[in-house]
């Protein structure tokens, strides 16, 4: 028997973009709630392929705040993804990336903090993940230039997702006390924000 999920997120991401689609579980099929996209170019990624995981981890943490955005909180989600590192990384909660150390911290934060569980995943190929793709890598896109209806949110739009990917940037700070206690300081900052812009209802 799976899990029961209040909402499923499929997403996918490139060096420079992030999207997904978001959808309510039903008996039948599942019930499209809306889509969100990303710009990742200020992360400064460029052609780094090191940086791939970690790009699909911010993509998959941005579905959680768009999901957020549609309206949706108190979230059980289950993740599809054709990256079984990012889907390892939260769901398992298992790290090997140092790159990648901030925006696991952040991501955990914030799911502690809108109370966010993730009870399920599927690893699919990537060939199921076309719409998904399309979306992350071109972010200018909406849902509608899928032929999809529903709302979209294009998150790059508001300047706290600058700060939140900046906070995720690979780099130093985590390793002394000094350092963590400004991270978590500027991360409880931008969650408390990101809950006043979006709210959520259901």
């Amino acid at each position: 028997r799976r899990p029961c999920s209040t909402a499923i997120l499929q997403w996918d991401a490139c060096l420079w973009g992030a999207g997904g689609l978001l959808y309510l579980p039903t008996a039948d099929a599942p019930t499209l709630l809306g889509g969100y996209t990303a710009s990742l170019e200020a992360m400064g990624f460029n052609k780094e392929s090191k940086y791939q995981n970690l790009a699909e981890y911010l993509g998959l943490t941005l579905g959680l705040i768009a999901a957020r955005a549609l309206g949706i909180r108190d979230l059980s989600v289950a993740l599809r993804g054709d990256s079984m590192t990012a889907i390892m990384w939260c769901s398992k909660e298992r790290l090997r990336s140092d790159l990648a150390t901030r925006a696991v911290v952040f991501a955990t934060l914030l799911m502690m903090e809108w109370r966010i569980t993730l009870p399920d995943s599927e690893h699919i190929k990537a060939e199921q993940n076309e719409l998904p793709d399309r979306l992350s890598r071109d972010p200018g896109l909406t849902i509608a230039d899928l032929r999809l209806s529903g709302p979209h949110v294009t998150l790059h739009d508001d300047p706290l997702i600058g700060q939140v990917l900046a906070l995720c940037r690979p780099g130093e700070g985590l390793d002394s006390e000094e350092g963590f206690r400004a991270f978590w300081l500027e991360a409880h900052r931008l969650i408390t924000a990101l809950s006043l812009r979006y709210p959520g209802s259901r």
